[in-house]
Order: C-alpha cells, then sequence, then structure tokens
C-alpha cells in the first residue's frame, strides 16, 4: 500500500504505543500558537509563536505527562513506570 498523498509525503498518522509515547508521522511542522484577545478578553485570532518541528520526518509526544521537553517525548515515562 503506498502511504504517500502525491507529493512524496505521508498521510498524518498517530499512534499510541504500547507504555509509552504517541508516534506521529506525515505531519510536516508542528507550531506553537496563542490566542490573540480584545481588551475585553474576546478571541481575535492566532499568533504564531514560535515553529518546534519544521521536518517531515517522525515525532515522539510525551503521553505520560512527565516530559522535560513538553510537548516532545523525553523517555520519561520509563523512569515513572508508565
Amino acid at each position: 500500500m503506498d502511504d504517500s498523498n502525491g507529493d512524496g509525503a505521508t498521510h498524518p498518522s498517530i499512534a499510541a504505543t504500547p507504555d509509552g509515547p504517541y508516534r506521529v508521522t506525515g505531519i510536516r511542522r508542528i507550531v506553537w500558537g496563542e490566542k490573540v484577545q480584545t481588551a475585553e478578553g474576546e478571541p481575535i485570532t492566532w499568533r504564531q509563536r514560535e515553529v518546534v518541528a519544521d521536518n517531515d520526518k517522525e515525532y515522539w509526544l510525551c503521553r505520560c505527562g512527565q516530559s522535560g521537553n513538553k510537548p516532545f517525548c523525553d523517555s520519561s515515562h520509563r523512569r515513572v513506570g508508565f
């Protein structure tokens, strides 16, 4: 089965690994964003804060909540027995 979408990139996929992180593939960019609000607190839009990953490889996202490198996994799940 061909898992590409015609331009060489794979389709986005997220899978939970047993007792470990989420494995994310097919995502080209992960960007932190922040809400832009009026003085009254009404949401207006989102502003890009930081690009935290910018390639077409796989990412491992924390699922145990203990990573010191959130949202990415740093293998803390092994230490805490997740």
